[in-house]
């Protein structure tokens, strides 16, 4: 659960060697390697090969259809990765660290939806603490951690107060989305979910809910999601421009558009 944890550390990092290093980096690679060694880890076969084949994608892409690429940055990823193909052993109960992640993503979903609301109570300066108060040798940079809703504005993107960005905040949304859709299905937390999206304007979520759902659906047979999904389908057409979502449902056409992550 090393991962999950470090997910509320996000924004810190620390600098060696005059560069700036995000303190999950050493701590999940350290965290493997202790593992390891310790015995806790076993190597997943099917797990293993898996991440062989994607591996000698990203190699095979870096290496023949591009121009120039950074070699650090492709083992950097790859080390972050390697602890996937292991199995943590010892678990009597594997879903108490399952709903442990699942009430993280929870808290982190309500903290983003008040995080966006209270900018316009208390202010952006303290709804967004982190990037305001902590001293500027703390906190990681090169993030877009106060993203504006469109340019000029003084509303900004929720990023779940301790994620980097607005697009970090939708991902963990959308993981975990699935895996309460997909286990104890309660309609408060998935409906909660939704919100945060909205807040987050981001639609790196979005594109991940495209694989996410037809997998519930199909995999778990979670038809009543459709219901839920034709509602709150219903509201944001219906309600989206009084209630500012305009932006939002511009995002939905992200996978059009030659300017952005889609």
């Amino acid at each position: 659960m090393c991962s999950s944890d470090l997910t509320i550390v996000s924004k810190i990092a620390f600098n060696m060697g005059g560069k700036e290093i995000l303190i999950g980096i050493p701590a999940i690679i350290g965290a493997t390697l202790l593992g390891m060694f310790s015995g806790r880890l076993r190597l997943e076969p099917r797990r293993f090969m898996m991440y062989l084949g994607v591996s000698a994608l990203l190699v095979a892409e870096q290496a023949f259809a591009v121009h120039a690429f950074s070699d650090t940055s492709l083992i950097l990823l790859l080390a972050l990765h390697v602890p996937y193909v292991f199995r943590l052993e010892g678990i009597d109960d594997p879903q108490l660290h399952m709903d442990r992640f699942v009430n993280l993503t929870w808290i982190i979903c309500l903290a983003g939806i008040v995080q966006y609301c209270a900018q316009f109570v208390i202010g952006s300066r303290y709804a967004f603490p982190i990037e305001h108060f902590m001293p500027s040798s703390l906190i990681t940079h090169g993030y877009n951690y106060l993203n504006p809703l469109r340019y000029g504005s003084t509303t900004y993107k929720s990023n779940g107060v301790v994620l980097l960005e607005p697009s970090f905040y939708s991902q963990l949304l959308a993981i975990g989305f699935g895996l309460e859709a997909a286990g104890r299905k309660r309609l408060i937390r998935l409906a909660g979910y939704g919100a945060g999206f909205v807040v987050s304007f981001s639609g790196t979520g979005l594109i991940m809910m495209a694989a996410v759902l037809p997998a519930l659906l199909i995999g778990y047979r979670r038809y009543s999601l459709l219901f839920l999904l034709v509602i709150g389908g219903f509201c944001v057409l219906a309600f989206g421009e009084s209630l500012g979502l305009g932006l939002f449902l511009e995002r939905s056409h992200e996978l059009e558009s030659t300017e952005s992550s889609g």
